[in-house]
């Protein structure tokens, strides 16, 4: 008989930890899975499993962070259009 292992992955970040940010930050479940570029189904797995590829955690920061960025061009952009 083969055995097959169980697949660890090297980081791993609790699903607790990640479901706490999204409610910090009002996301709700569909907008977070869009930022985590995951969908609904994958969510469902990893608040199953109780972890999160620090992969997917890293990117969703990197989103995060993208998203503020533009929102402040665009505001700027915004006061730049009231004094032209």
């Amino acid at each position: 008989m083969i055995y097959k292992q169980k697949r660890n992955r090297l980081r791993e970040i609790e699903f607790d930890r990640v479901d706490e940010l999204r409610m910090k930050l009002g996301f709700k479940v569909n907008e977070f899975t869009q930022l985590l570029s995951i969908g609904s189904t994958q969510w469902s797995m990893y608040r199953k499993c109780g972890k999160v590829p620090a992969s997917r955690f890293y990117a969703l920061k990197d989103a995060l962070l993208y998203r503020v960025e533009q929102q402040a061009r665009n505001s700027i952009q915004q006061i730049l259009e009231h004094f032209n």
